[in-house]
């Protein structure tokens, strides 16, 4: 839930096997892992795009809320001050 007043981009990657494939690129590219260092790194969209995992972007307003299927990878930006 969003409470605001400022916005947050959303980026998801769903199914076992993207987030397999995003994983093994993350390493392999930048030598993170993203299972075991969460939140040292975050994805730009055009890594996604570039090497064909599909993606979903959002922006979340105050007063919207997300809800993700379990197991989601996601990752997310403040536009602003938000609670």
């Amino acid at each position: 839930m969003n409470h605001g007043p400022a916005s947050s981009v959303w980026h998801c990657v769903g199914g076992d096997e993207n987030i397999k494939k995003f994983r093994k690129l993350a390493l392999k590219q930048f030598k993170i892992d993203i299972l075991k260092q969460e939140g040292l790194w975050f994805a730009d969209i055009d890594f996604c795009i570039g090497n064909g995992i599909p993606v979903t972007t959002f922006n979340q307003r105050a007063g919207d809320m997300v809800i993700l299927k379990p197991g989601t990878l996601h990752w997310v930006r403040s536009l602003g001050l938000t609670t």
